[in-house]
């Protein structure tokens, strides 16, 4: 009986020495998080002010595109009149309208318009990020 329980102490005692060595988090994985979450941060927070005012754009052409008279005068009344929109939502510096808009045409009037632009976004030193946007609304069939 006193082996048996010499052995017990024994398997206790290495049990005990494996768990107090595998407790807690090590210092590789903690410095990893410190620097990943910051970093991920940083990109979320340097992000959201491009796709607000991307926002903001598309909800202007939808105002354009949903005036009566909006797109049938033609591309140069189309583009002044999306730059009154967008001057009115501060948005009127983000986006070249001038380079971004085509309007496409059918037999019936304006049939597609696109509005597609490009925003860099710099992170940090020499990190940067270029997002695309491209907004389509189709205004009828042919």
């Amino acid at each position: 009986m006193s082996n048996n329980v010499s052995r017990y102490l024994m398997v206790r005692a290495n049990l005990g020495k494996k768990d107090r060595a595998q407790y807690g988090m090590g210092w590789l994985p903690l410095v990893w998080i410190l620097v990943t979450l910051p970093f991920c941060f940083l990109i979320v927070v340097q992000m959201y002010p491009i796709y607000y005012d991307h926002y903001r754009v598309k909800n202007a052409v939808t105002v354009l595109v949903e005036q009566p008279d909006g797109l049938s005068a033609g591309r140069k009344q189309a583009i002044a009149q999306l730059r009154k929109i967008m001057s009115i939502d501060d948005v009127g510096d983000v986006v070249d309208v001038d380079k971004a808009l085509t309007l496409k045409r059918g037999q019936k009037g304006v049939k597609l318009l696109e509005l597609n632009y490009q925003r860099t976004v710099p992170i940090a030193f020499n990190l940067s990020i270029l997002v695309d946007f491209h907004i389509h609304h189709n205004l009828g069939s042919e």
